[in-house]
């Protein structure tokens, strides 16, 4: 659901359209005078994002209606079970919980947010080099829509990068064992929540512990 359309709005509204944009809807909406319940709560459940400020920010940077720290938190634990789960008995969790975000997930969504931002860029690039363009000119038309999922697209992948991050600020806020409880082995291998195998190397990590801090 988009919020803004719901409420007939452009997406640079300010909070005062918004709050106008409501009482209007909601008044010709209301279930009381005859309104359609389905339309009433949309409309409500629109201005309860746009009059949130958190709600209202995440929409307009990822596009999509979320609680970001809510969805934050559980990924952090979504990570801590996953890696305790799997690192071997006595390896170091906090390094090993930094290693796999910062190594294994940032990167990977970085990668992908490049990838969508190449491929719109030469999109945009072909269809400006088009010299004569028939009058039923699908090529454009259909260009231009590939254009906007690879838009929205990039949002949703950097909604995944910026929640891993986020998490990452959670989980450094504990403070688990870090070198105290070592096996003779230094290296400990998990799986991401993608399939991934990651293996965690103590003193390649050890090298690289100021990018970490």
């Amino acid at each position: 659901m988009n919020p803004y359309k719901v409420l007939g709005l452009e997406e640079n509204a300010t909070q005062e359209e918004i709050k106008n944009a409501y009482r209007r809807l909601s008044k010709e909406n209301h279930p009381d005078t005859g309104g359609d319940p389905k339309t009433f709560m949309n409309i409500k459940k629109a201005y309860d994002m746009l009059s949130n400020k958190e709600t209202k920010d995440a929409f307009d940077l990822y596009g999509v209606p979320i609680d970001f720290l809510k969805e934050a938190k559980e990924l952090a634990f979504t990570v801590f079970m996953e890696v305790q789960l799997q690192i071997n008995d006595g390896g170091p969790l906090d390094p090993a919980i930094k290693y796999f975000i910062v190594t294994g997930q940032i990167p990977k969504y970085e990668n992908e947010m490049k990838e969508l931002e190449e491929k719109k860029i030469k999109l945009q690039k072909r269809l400006l080099h088009i010299l004569e363009k028939p009058e039923d000119d699908f090529i454009t038309q259909n260009g231009l829509e590939v254009i906007d999922r690879y838009e929205n697209d990039y949002k949703i992948v950097m909604l995944q990068r910026d929640l891993y991050k986020k998490a990452l600020e959670l989980l450094t806020g504990y403070q688990f064992d870090r070198l105290q409880l070592m096996r003779p082995s230094r290296r400990f291998d998990f799986v991401g929540e993608d399939g991934m195998k990651i293996s965690f190397d103590l003193d390649a990590y050890l090298r690289r512990k100021k990018e970490f801090a």
